[in-house]
């Protein structure tokens, strides 16, 4: 039933973000939005957490985007997101760290708006570790990946809503483990 609610309110912020976005904030001028240089982000969320050996918590996370706008369409960046969920069972609270790079690429654009997608891989970090004899740090790959809606607020500014997945497959002693996070975060970028 959770699950529904999230998808609900995920679908309605979304047409929302629509509708708002309808409203041109560049109206009667011809300037377009440059998207070049400096790439600054910002965002914050929930979503689900899925460990192996537990069930799927709810859980919060945020994002710290920094890099380079190549053009218009096309960005890459640094990444430096957390996610954290308590799971029964398991140790304490999960955090998961990922540290990765991304290439952001927009599907559709115009000045006001803009539905993009990305995808990143790098260094994955679980903590305070997996299992409840484990404190240790697990460390492995991390990837991670979006789509969402980039919604002008000004020439520079914009409002980013997105789904997001991230993984990570930490590596200890005695084996592995999988961590997922899907969920949706929003976020405000500067270019």
């Amino acid at each position: 039933m959770a699950g529904f609610r999230f998808a609900a309110i995920a679908a309605a912020l979304l047409s929302s973000t629509f509708a708002q976005a309808q409203e041109d904030p560049y109206a009667g001028g011809t300037r377009q939005r440059e998207r070049r240089g400096i790439y600054l982000g910002l965002g914050g969320g929930g979503g689900i957490q899925l460990a192996s050996g537990s069930d799927a918590r709810f859980g919060f996370g945020g994002e710290v985007k920094i890099g380079y706008a190549l053009n218009r369409k096309l960005q890459v960046y640094l990444s430096g997101a957390l996610n954290s969920a308590d799971h029964s069972g398991l140790a304490e609270v999960q955090h998961q760290i990922l540290i990765t790079a991304h290439a952001h690429q927009f599907l559709y654009q115009d000045r006001s708006l803009g539905v993009f997608v990305d995808a990143g891989i790098g260094f994955g970090f679980m903590t305070p570790g997996y299992l409840v004899s484990r404190r240790d740090l697990g460390i492995g790959i991390g990837y991670g990946g979006s789509l969402g809606i980039e919604i002008a607020l000004g020439p520079s500014l914009s409002l980013v809503p997105e789904f997001y997945y991230r993984s990570v497959n930490p590596q200890y002693q005695d084996g592995t483990a999988q961590i997922h996070a899907i969920g949706l975060q929003l976020g405000i970028v500067y270019y």
